[in-house]
C-alpha cells in the first residue's frame, strides 16, 4: 500500500472551520515509510483508481477551501508523471484516456481535449464541455458558455464521439 503525506503542512486559519484546508506539499510513501514521491505537489486527487492520480502544482486554497489555479497533470503509482502538470483542468480517466483543459478559470469554461496515458493528444482542446465516457462514447459541446450561477454549460451544440476521438454525431 501507499499513502499521501503532507510536508510543511499548516492549518489555514483564515478559512472557516468547515472549509479549512491543510496547505503544504504532498508526496507519497509506502507502508514502510519509504518515500516514493518527494513532496512537491500542491494538491492531489488521491485515489489511484485505474493506477493513476491527478496532481497539481502552483495551486492555492481559495476562500471556500478548494484548490484554486495551478496546473494539473497525471502520475502513476510509482510517481512517474504520465502527463506533466500543464493543464488548467483534468478529469475522467477512462480506458487509457483523460480529458484535459486549457483556459479554464472560475468565470470561463476553457477548452477540453483528449489525451492518452503516454501524453499523446487524441483531440486538441476544442470543446466547451465534455461528459464522462460511457460504453466508449462521450458527449461533447462546441460553443457553449459557462453559466456562472450554476456552474453548468448552457447553449452551444452537442455531439457524440468515441474513445478514439472519432465523431459519431457531429455537434448540432
Amino acid at each position: 500500500g501507499r499513502a499521501w503525506v503532507n510536508v510543511g503542512k499548516k492549518r489555514d486559519y483564515s478559512l472557516p472551520v468547515d472549509y479549512g484546508r491543510t496547505i503544504g506539499k504532498w508526496g507519497l510513501v509506502d507502508t514502510k515509510g519509504i518515500e516514493i514521491i518527494t513532496p512537491r505537489y500542491d494538491d492531489v486527487i488521491q485515489d489511484f483508481s485505474n493506477g493513476v492520480a491527478y496532481v497539481n502544482v502552483g495551486a492555492t486554497v481559495n476562500g471556500d477551501g478548494y484548490t484554486d489555479g495551478g496546473l494539473w497533470g497525471l502520475i502513476d503509482t510509482m510517481g512517474t508523471e504520465i502527463i506533466k502538470p500543464a493543464y488548467d483542468g483534468i478529469r475522467d480517466f477512462y480506458m487509457g484516456r483523460v480529458w484535459v483543459n486549457i483556459g479554464r478559470t472560475i468565470g470561463a469554461c476553457g477548452q477540453w481535449g483528449l489525451m492518452d496515458t503516454t501524453g499523446i493528444e487524441i483531440i486538441k482542446p476544442v470543446y466547451s464541455d465534455v461528459s464522462s465516457f460511457s460504453n466508449g462514447r462521450a458527449w461533447v459541446n462546441v460553443g457553449g458558455k459557462l453559466d456562472y450561477d450554476y456552474g453548468d454549460i448552457s447553449g452551444g451544440k452537442w455531439g457524440l464521439i468515441d474513445i478514439s476521438g472519432n465523431e459519431i454525431t457531429k455537434p448540432q
